[in-house]
């Protein structure tokens, strides 16, 4: 069986894909997968379903709820009998046979988190545990243990997105970088780190201007949400891409005399006259000639 939960909520078999309703449904379904094989007391699921208040109905209810997650697994091909009911607690066992992009995140992070060193193979599962994270973990649950559970994933995700922008520089894969860091602020617009991959990045491919309307935003954002300004490191790397450019103009000798382009010589046209015309101008000249000494012998 796979359970998604930070792409909508669904549970996959066999057969089909089944969503599961979002609420209490959805909420219970989460904390018995991810602790999955470990029974979950019955008071504890009362507190995060009922934030501490449960009603008198609380055993029936939630007895129907875990019919309805029996019908559902079913539906999609899979063992309803995942789902044992017992007295004290509830248990989902997986027998070995369990998917959740939560679980494959947590565990990603946990690698990460021991300081493990981050491979090629462990890039890519990653950056596909990354891309298939496309919302929050249970958005509208309001309980302790949901927003605990969606602040942990999240910043399990974030650290996994900084690792892999770390070894994607290192291999110069600078169109994931880019892609990376656009993942990052879209999850927090106020991550600076996010801001300094692309405003690096700007500037290795020499666009100074996108790199300062990008440090701007940057400016604006941490204004408007923190009232901070960005970090010293930050602001140096802007001036580091000015000093550069004005470097780059200069000595594309921007600001000296434009030097005056020599065209190269291009050889007159020779054009040799046929013996008829030479012959022509020579009758003219002698006509010329002969009428001249006549008309001053004449005077």
């Amino acid at each position: 069986m796979r359970w998604v939960f930070l792409d909508g909520n669904t549970v996959s078999g066999r057969t089909s894909t089944v969503k599961v309703p979002s609420g209490c449904l959805c909420t219970l379904s989460a904390v018995l997968v991810l602790n999955h094989d470990h029974p979950v007391q019955r008071d504890r699921i009362d507190d995060i379903l009922w934030d501490g208040d449960p009603p008198e109905s609380a055993r029936d209810r939630l007895n129907t709820m875990l019919w309805r997650l029996r019908k559902l697994v079913k539906t999609a091909g899979g063992n309803p009998n995942c789902f044992e009911n017992h007295r004290e607690y509830l248990l989902y066992r997986s027998d070995g046979n369990l998917e959740s992009d939560a679980l494959t995140l947590s565990k990603l992070t946990r690698r990460l988190d021991l300081g493990k060193m981050i491979s090629a193979e462990m890039a890519e599962e990653c950056l596909s545990c990354i891309q298939s994270c496309h919302s929050d973990f249970l958005p509208s649950a309001a309980d302790h243990w949901s927003i605990v559970t969606r602040e942990s994933l999240r910043s399990g995700l974030l650290m996994m997105i900084e690792a892999v922008i770390a070894y994607m520089r290192d291999k110069g894969r600078w169109g994931r970088v880019a892609e990376l860091a656009e993942r990052m602020l879209a999850l927090d617009p106020t991550l600076e780190i996010g801001h300094q991959q692309l405003i690096d990045m700007h500037g290795r491919r020499q666009d100074f201007g996108s790199a300062k309307r990008h440090y701007d935003t940057l400016r604006k954002v941490l204004k408007e949400s923190l009232d901070v300004a960005p970090a010293p490191e930050t602001a140096a790397a802007i001036d580091a891409l000015r000093i550069a450019r004005s470097k780059q103009q200069t000595s594309s000798g921007n600001g000296k005399p434009r030097s005056v382009e020599r065209r190269p010589h291009r050889p007159a046209l020779t054009v040799r006259p046929s013996i008829r015309s030479v012959e022509s101008a020579l009758d003219h000249i002698d006509a010329a000639r002969d009428w001249l000494l006549g008309h001053s012998r004449d005077h």
